[in-house]
């Protein structure tokens, strides 16, 4: 009797399968993230409250940067604003010594980070009137 070569090919396609799952699994470089970078990690209410705080209390000021940026666009400077902070602050140290007064240190840097991300979202808005004319 002559062996079924279907047979052969099923036992073939299995091995592959195999062969395919286990290499797979073993060279995925998934690995999960180090500890370190849970100390930047900022809870989403935390960062949604900066937020709104941020852009109403800059449109209540009036200031003549604000009077040319729509809300949204203040909301995006505000979010760029705290995304620079998360780079260098951790969110125990935000959370901790950022909450009161701000010292002139603290001062200095948030008013870096806001002239870096006004300057962002102006330019931004630039090359969009550029882009819609």
């Amino acid at each position: 009797m002559m062996p079924d070569p279907f047979n052969q090919m099923r036992r073939a396609f299995f091995f592959l399968i195999i062969l395919t799952v286990l290499i797979f699994t073993a060279f995925n470089s998934a690995r999960a993230h180090d500890n370190s970078s849970l100390e930047y990690y900022y809870p989403s209410a935390a960062v949604y409250g900066f937020v709104q705080e941020c852009w109403t209390t800059m449109e209540g000021f009036g200031s003549e940067m604000t009077q040319t940026l729509w809300p949204t666009e203040l909301q995006t400077v505000c979010g760029c604003i705290l995304d620079q902070m998360r780079m260098t602050i951790t969110w125990r140290e935000f959370r901790d010594e950022w909450k009161e007064e701000l010292t002139p240190i603290q001062k200095s840097i948030a008013s870096m980070h806001s002239d870096f991300c006004m300057k962002q979202a102006l330019e931004m808005k630039g090359r969009e009137g550029r882009i819609g004319s």
